[in-house]
């Protein structure tokens, strides 16, 4: 039926071409025969008999006017390239996914309904809604913001420039900032605080700021970032107590915190109540506002939910017994380590350190 009327609503020319798989079924052809078309039948995949996306654009001529690929016995073809083909030739494109739940679309998600999603115009409903989304690092609003590369975006350069300065006090600036200067970069890190690494022992932090300074990275506390310019490599200024200090820099690294990633969800839409540390959540990591939607990891506000990992499996036993009887989800304690020399440790179940 669904397809029946995918057929009836595009309105294709009668007479028209369209490919379709050739290991099929009557109602994946029925629809077409009925509406006056021609299938062109395309070959499958061994091993996934699915449609064989690399053989399409063969077949298609002006004659063509969409491509009906059913998923099939619990596979997937390849859809980036089948709608890459069917764009570039102007094609409809069909999809039954009678046989293939659990697909993954790309794309942009956001909230239209308590009970609904939409992914660059493709609408879902369903009974639960994992948010799992993570992090993003936090907007720096300052005047020259956009200079500022990510952690990823450090992890991927090719070569590494010879004076880099890391803005904020977390973790991440004290791991990259070590790697930095044992490969022979000139590194400084900034931090609008009196003390970095917080959540950490205050004790172990000293002595990790001690031994940071000794291989030869500057730190500047309670010094905030003011401004960055671009001038061949980077202008830095940030305040200090003796008024404004000034560095010329080659990289700028984010390093001052992390924000959930929940900002094009559209979570009023979906009557989820949200705050800076994410999706306001109950014991059983249940959306607080809204039953239907769970959040995980660095999504959810919740203590111990920042582990994705130990957040998913929890959301998991949270969704699987809201249809029976609900379970708490229990979040185990969570031993972390933060890669330095010294490297210190925690355990956020008591918010201890260890070195």
């Amino acid at each position: 039926s669904a397809l029946y009327l995918a057929v009836e609503i595009l309105d294709l020319p009668p007479g028209s071409e369209v490919i379709t798989p050739a290991l099929t079924y009557a109602p994946t052809i029925a629809p077409l025969l009925r509406a006056g078309l021609i299938p062109a039948f395309v070959d499958v995949e061994e091993g996934t008999y699915n449609i064989d996306a690399g053989r399409v654009e063969a077949l298609i001529t002006a004659n063509t006017s969409a491509v009906l690929v059913p998923n099939l016995v619990g596979n997937l073809p390849d859809w980036d390239r089948i709608r890459t083909i069917a764009d570039r030739h102007g094609l409809r494109v069909i999809e039954n996914s009678a046989h293939t739940l659990g697909a993954t679309l790309r794309g942009t998600a956001r909230f239209v309904g308590p009970t609904a999603i939409e992914v660059d115009g493709t609408r879902l409903q369903a009974r639960h809604f994992l948010i799992a989304t993570g992090a993003k690092p936090r907007p720096l609003d300052v005047p020259g913001a956009e200079h500022v590369i990510a952690a990823d975006q450090f992890m991927e350069l090719e070569d590494l420039p010879p004076r880099i300065l890391f803005v904020g006090g977390g973790y991440i600036s004290f791991e990259f900032a070590h790697i930095a200067a044992r490969a022979g970069a000139v590194v400084r890190i900034i931090d609008r605080g009196e003390q970095p690494l917080k959540g950490f022992d205050p004790d172990l932090v000293e002595k990790l700021v001690d031994r940071t300074r000794k291989v030869g990275i500057e730190i500047h506390l309670g010094a905030p970032l003011v401004s960055i310019v671009k001038s061949g490599g980077f202008l830095v200024t940030a305040g200090t107590e003796g008024g404004l200090q000034e560095w010329n820099v080659d990289l700028v690294v984010h390093g001052a915190g992390r924000v959930p990633a929940l900002d094009r969800l559209d979570l009023t839409a979906a009557g989820v109540d949200a705050n800076e540390k994410g999706v306001a959540v109950n014991e059983f990591l249940q959306s607080v506002s809204n039953p239907a939607v769970y959040a995980a990891g660095d999504a959810a506000a919740s203590p111990g939910a920042a582990d994705a990992r130990g957040g998913v499996r929890g959301q998991g036993r949270g969704i699987k017994h809201a249809e029976r009887e609900p379970s708490e989800a229990r979040i185990p304690r969570r031993p972390q380590r933060r890669f330095h020399h010294p490297g210190i440790d925690a355990d956020w179940a008591d918010g201890g350190g260890s070195e």
